[in-house]
């Protein structure tokens, strides 16, 4: 019988050839957990984003969302269902507009809702919802870009990062994924973003895993700590506790 946690995952491993990615792993995250996933480089932090969010597929083991067996859910399936994502390099498309990227965060999820309705007025509604939401979204992230015709390309990194957060926001998802969301800013810029994430989940309560290598993020915005190495889980609890496991602190600075 499945425990009645949000997201529950059950020995997970992901092999690549003969090389394991990750192996066991063992998690259970309540509902409005905001989680900090840290490790070093290539401990697979990411690789556990991308098998949450269905980009890759489990080799063994189980993940359930909400008590339901999502393990070999595709990745349009999962947003389907609420769990969104951000990627370690923006993924904008300079082509179009900022509300335009935005927006290209509903698709599926209209798709699924608009499946059977065959009326043109219920896609009117459905766009002017996701408007209303777009509006908000800039409230929070965007209030000093007045041109929302701007060209993406010309913004600065914090925004176009800002810009795809609100991506994976806009159908106001279930579990958020961020790898690596301060990647490339300054500590300021990074702290200043997390700090606008927490408020928006303030406002929309929703699950959080944040992948970050910045220890202040973690200890200031989440509410528990999981870190990973070599692919398998060393440590999960508060931050207080997990900074002084001697294996957290073995894999980041080595043995003395």
């Amino acid at each position: 019988m499945i425990e009645k946690y949000y997201l529950q995952i059950n020995n997970l491993n992901k092999n690549f050839g003969g090389i394991s990615a990750l192996s066991e792993i063992n998690i259970k995250i309540d509902n409005n957990d905001f989680i900090g996933l840290i490790g070093p480089n290539g401990s697979g932090k990411t690789t556990l984003i991308n098998l949450i969010s269905g980009i890759y597929k489990a080799s063994k083991g189980k993940i359930y969302f909400n008590e339901e067996n999502i393990t070999d859910y595709n990745s349009i399936k999962m947003h389907q269902l609420g769990i969104c994502r951000t990627f370690q390099n923006t993924r904008l498309i300079n082509d179009i507009n900022l509300i335009e990227n935005i927006q290209l965060g509903i698709i599926s999820s209209i798709k699924k809702k608009l499946s059977s309705q065959f009326f043109r007025e219920r896609l009117l509604d459905e766009k002017i919802k996701y408007n209303k939401q777009t509006d908000e979204l800039i409230k929070i992230f965007l209030p000093h870009i007045k041109n929302l015709d701007i060209e993406v390309s010309s913004l600065s990194n914090i925004d176009k990062k800002r810009i795809e957060i609100c991506r994976a926001m806009i159908g106001k998802p279930k579990l958020l994924l961020l790898d690596e969301p301060s990647a490339g800013m300054t500590i300021d810029e990074g702290e200043t973003l997390i700090k606008e994430i927490n408020n928006y989940k303030k406002l929309n309560p929703m699950t959080i895993i944040l992948v970050e290598h910045e220890m202040h993020l973690i200890k200031k915005f989440t509410n528990r700590t999981i870190v990973l190495n070599y692919g398998k889980k060393i440590a999960d609890g508060s931050y207080e506790v997990v900074s002084k496991n001697e294996a957290v602190i073995e894999a980041y600075l080595g043995k003395s």
